[in-house]
């Protein structure tokens, strides 16, 4: 059985670097955008690594007791294994852990059905990130009393 690993990595470290050549040939090499390193400075990076090899990707961005999450990838060859739910359930587990209250993300459309399928509810109007339709998908975190 192939064993998954979710990680925090330090910005601009190897790993880092790795993330981004990922994201490159996932989501920004798609929508034909040019990547930014340097407005991720602040954000809390997370890794997935399949059997030692990286196959996932995200980034938090702390807002007072939100989270936005953003740059979810998941390797292509390995998509609809429960990877990106894995990845999601990482993601809210940190902010729980954290004290975070609502984690939330812009989905692209044809996304919206994995983050419904993972408890995540339509919040507002369907909006436009470089003239693609991105609907805001949000979930509540559980935080103990």
């Amino acid at each position: 059985m192939s064993i998954i690993l979710f990680k925090i990595i330090a910005y601009d470290s190897a790993e880092y670097k790795n993330a981004i050549i990922l994201r490159s040939e996932i989501f920004k090499k798609p929508m034909e955008l040019i990547f930014q390193k340097e407005e991720e400075i602040n954000h809390i990076h997370i890794v997935g690594y399949l059997d030692g090899e990286l196959c996932a990707s995200a980034a938090l961005v702390p807002e007072n007791d939100t989270l936005k999450m953003q740059r979810v990838v998941v390797k292509t060859n390995i998509q609809r294994q429960g990877i990106g739910t894995s990845l999601l359930e990482y993601c809210e587990e940190y902010a729980n852990n954290h004290s975070f209250k609502l984690i939330y993300c812009y989905s692209r459309i044809e996304v919206i059905p994995f983050y419904l399928k993972n408890a995540y509810q339509i919040h507002g109007e369907i909006t436009y990130k470089h003239d693609i339709p991105h609907q805001k998908m949000q979930k509540y975190i559980n935080n103990p009393l």
